[in-house]
């Protein structure tokens, strides 16, 4: 029996346990999100999209480079679409947020858009 189906714990894994645990616990403790929570989120989700993709992109092969090639171009279309709609929201003002929080949840976001379409282009290629 093979156990390739079983979760790998690696560094990344338990960073990423880490770092959500430490902002769930920061963002329990003051009861209000003041913006920075959401790049700390968005590291959390690095650590675990290169907790998978670390076997993958150990060998800079022409696969990997694809990959991450194609997940930085998915990327930026997909940021400016967040961009569009963020600017939007405060345009008509639909919710009221400090431009701290704003920049915060787009540094958040970034991070994690681009880490994530590396999992996806990873399973597709």
């Amino acid at each position: 029996m093979s156990n390739s189906r079983l979760p790998v714990i690696n560094a990344f894994s338990v960073a990423g346990i880490l770092i959500a645990l430490f902002v769930s616990l920061l963002m329990l403790g003051t009861g209000a999100v003041r913006g920075f929570e959401f790049i700390f989120l968005g590291v959390a989700i690095m650590c675990f999209c290169l907790s998978y993709l670390h076997p993958q992109f150990k060998e800079n092969d022409e696969r990997a480079r694809k990959i991450k090639e194609r997940g930085m171009f998915y990327s930026f279309f997909i940021m400016l679409g967040v961009v569009i709609v963020l600017i939007t929201i405060v345009l008509f003002q639909v919710i009221q947020v400090g431009v701290l929080q704003i920049l915060g949840l787009l540094a958040g976001i970034m991070i994690a858009v681009m880490y994530v379409s590396f999992v996806i282009l990873a399973r597709v290629y």
